[in-house]
């Protein structure tokens, strides 16, 4: 087996094991009228995205945070919510855990066959959105600790037509209603590199600017969730950001994206852990945000 392999499968494990707290709670709404049956998503079709083309990385990218942001939400209190995104290690673990006397043994099975039929599933778990702008890459870090402590799905700014932002938006589900913007409203940044003193919404006098929208961006977060108590101070989560999307072809973009640790990252969310940015070896080097200082940045 592959290092590669290993890695995966170990990561699965750990998600598992998290997931496992809490197996017992009474059923919220939205894990369905039978509070046993498990809900299973099937996303392996997005294999088929070309990542060369712009748009579709962008929707790679856009559905797997989406998804894991709503699993993560929906299984904080119970395992109600199975996605599939390769056939291994998923299929795996999958057929292994329904085997007589195992953890998911003759639990109903529910299939979800689109993003539509998530929301309708689960839309009185999901709160809300939060929006983020890849014109700030450590932002898309930034809304998976929201989704966390606010139960809101992660979508990415993109009034394109077409785009899962757009379908989101202009869907039917109420939830679409209420958004935390981690952007200003029509995309562009919130926080910024030059010129800013204070960051915006952070009270008064308000918490100095770091010079980078970057780590403005995490301060942003620590001073809301972190100082204030409302997310663990002892597990923080450790993955790349939106900055894949400047180059999403370098390695296979399962390496790259949310669904490299789809299961970890999804138990971040649901243990409300604070989400940092990391580099990947494979994928990119370290890198700063355009503009940012870069004293700002290793500080």
């Amino acid at each position: 087996m592959s290092r590669r392999r290993v890695i995966v499968v170990i990561a699965f494990c750990v998600g598992l094991l998290a997931l496992c707290r809490g197996d017992g709670l009474i059923a919220a709404p939205g894990e369905s009228n039978d509070a046993r049956a498990i809900y299973y998503y099937d996303l392996t079709e997005l294999s088929k995205l070309n990542c060369h083309d712009p748009v579709q990385a962008r929707t790679f990218w856009d559905t797997l945070h989406l998804v894991s942001s709503v699993q993560g939400i929906v299984n904080s209190r119970r395992a109600v919510l199975f996605v599939r995104t390769q056939p291994f290690p998923d299929d795996f673990w999958w057929r292994h855990l329904r085997e007589p006397g195992e953890w998911l043994a003759g639990r109903p099975v529910q299939r979800i066959t689109s993003l539509e039929e998530l929301f309708d599933a689960f839309e009185e778990r999901i709160k809300g959105l939060v929006v983020y702008s890849e014109s700030v890459y450590s932002t898309s870090n930034v809304a998976s600790t929201v989704a966390g402590v606010e139960h809101r799905a992660c979508l990415r700014y993109d009034a394109s037509p077409g785009s899962l932002y757009s379908r989101v938006v202009g869907g039917k589900h109420k939830f679409v209603e209420d958004v935390r913007w981690l952007c200003k409203r029509d995309g562009s940044p919130l926080f910024a590199s030059e010129g800013a003193k204070t960051i915006p919404e952070t009270g008064t006098p308000g918490v100095a600017s770091s010079g980078s929208a970057k780590c403005d961006a995490y301060l942003w977060a620590k001073e809301r969730y972190l100082d204030a108590g409302k997310t663990s101070s002892r597990e923080l989560a450790y993955y790349l950001d939106s900055y894949w999307l400047t180059l999403p072809t370098l390695t296979s973009p399962w390496n790259c994206t949310p669904g490299t640790m789809k299961l970890p990252w999804t138990i971040r969310i649901s243990r409300w852990g604070p989400t940092w940015r990391r580099s990947s070896r494979s994928c990119v080097r370290c890198t700063i945000g355009p503009g940012d200082a870069f004293s700002a940045s290793v500080e």
